[in-house]
């Protein structure tokens, strides 16, 4: 009895319940090795994908991964770069999307380009979803041309879920530091410009991942006027004040 893929699926999830199985290099790379063994292709190349806020992370075994955290150890694009891409469809149709040959295909977008030199042939993309909400992609990539086919695009839809969670686990750590970059730096805020704030914490953690030392940018508010205003019905007081009548009634 082959249980090479039942081991694998357990093996990953496994794996994965670590937060390191993906922003660490080794922790990555092991993982990367589980998929190569659950797929029997010892060249198989993994990048996940994470989305968050205008800024897709990026993580696969060539970023530096150094300080086990999603967003100082991925490659940053800006959301726009998978606008028309094959991801994008991914994620509209929610479902495997499968390319035979990427140099037959379009390869209209710059990070489908890119990817054709990194060496990836046929691929496989699928979205992940939490809560009915896409949070990030898994691509799988193989060097040789038709080598990824319908039954391994159900093999990758199986495993998407425990794939999924790990990300959402990633997320809520980043959403922790953002937060706590708020509070060290802010006094409260009201939530209505919460995302202001968050902007700008985003932009300091993205600072410090590239120089190591940053200040949060100054937050200002442009041509914002303050409106105040009351209602009230006309009367509404003195039919309030003005004493209750009882009614008799003689039967």
């Amino acid at each position: 009895m082959d249980v090479t893929e039942s081991e694998m699926v357990s093996a990953l999830e496994r794996g994965l319940i670590d937060q390191d199985s993906i922003t660490s290099r080794k922790g990555f790379i092991a993982l990367q090795q589980n998929l190569r063994t659950l797929f029997r292709r010892p060249d198989l190349v993994a990048t996940l994908a994470a989305l968050k806020g205008d800024q897709v992370l990026l993580l696969n075994s060539g970023c530096e991964m150094t300080h086990s955290c999603i967003f100082a150890d991925s490659h940053h694009v800006p959301i726009s770069a998978f606008s028309g891409s094959m991801f994008e469809r991914a994620v509209e149709d929610r479902k495997i999307v499968r390319i035979s040959d990427m140099m037959k295909g379009s390869t209209d977008s710059a990070l489908e380009k890119e990817i054709v030199k990194m060496g990836v042939r046929s691929c496989l993309i699928g979205s992940l979803y939490y809560k009915d909400q896409c949070i990030g992609t898994l691509d799988l990539g193989s060097p040789q041309p038709g080598d990824l086919g319908p039954m391994d695009a159900l093999l990758l839809e199986h495993i998407l879920p425990i794939f999924s969670l790990a990300i959402k686990k990633a997320l809520d750590e980043l959403e922790h530091q953002v937060q706590n970059v708020i509070r060290e730096n802010c006094t409260a805020i009201h939530p209505s410009v919460e995302w202001r704030f968050r902007k700008a914490a985003i932009r300091y953690l993205e600072n410090v991942r590239k120089d190591g030392t940053a200040e949060i940018e100054p937050i200002v508010f442009k041509d914002v006027y303050p409106l105040y205003g009351v209602s009230d019905i006309r009367g509404s007081s003195d039919e309030r004040n003005r004493p209750s009548k009882k009614i008799w009634s003689i039967i």
